[in-house]
């Protein structure tokens, strides 16, 4: 595991992605490479899957891609684990070796290639909502939650948390 200093001081936004299909090939099937229309440049991502329907040609492409499903779904408008990112890169920047790589998918306007270096689990997913942007700030989602009473701590600290009971 990374620093956990370096998490903390570093995570302060999340991604939501489309079906639990794509989160369970970054968590658990070694997908890499995260493909956006936009390079994103953060170290950590809060990982969540939000409610919409994944694209059928990226659910074919990953489908494709790992042996078996697993059996228990990972549940939808929820934070599931923690991305580090490494470096991004447009399709026209990856080298020829780099193209071989089996998780790119360049379809509907996805031309960019953020690399995933490391992957955190979370124990007990958090739910939570999350927004269509590219990233979004985990602030926006406490003064949501906290507003509703839904919270008492803040939702960087209930992933940190998490994080922290594991490295002990």
């Amino acid at each position: 595991m990374d620093n956990i200093n370096d998490i903390i001081d570093n995570l302060d936004d999340g991604i939501t992605i489309r079906g639990d299909l794509i989160a369970e090939c970054i968590l658990y099937h070694g997908k890499n490479i995260e493909n956006r229309k936009r390079k994103i440049n953060k170290k950590y991502l809060a990982l969540h899957i939000g409610s919409g329907k994944i694209n059928k040609d990226i659910n074919k492409s990953l489908l494709n891609n790992i042996e078996k499903i697993n059996e228990k779904k990972l549940p939808k408008s929820h934070i599931v684990g923690i991305i580090k990112l490494g470096e991004s890169k447009t399709i026209d920047e990856l080298t020829d070796d780099e193209k071989k790589n089996k998780w790119i998918f360049e379809g509907n306007g996805y031309n960019v290639c953020n690399y995933i270096t490391d992957v955190y689990i979370l124990d007990t997913p958090i739910k939570c909502r999350g927004f269509q942007s590219v990233t979004w700030n985990l602030k926006c989602v406490d003064k949501d939650l906290i507003k509703k009473n839904k919270f008492e701590l803040s939702l960087k600290q209930k992933i940190i948390n998490q994080l922290l009971l594991k490295k002990i």
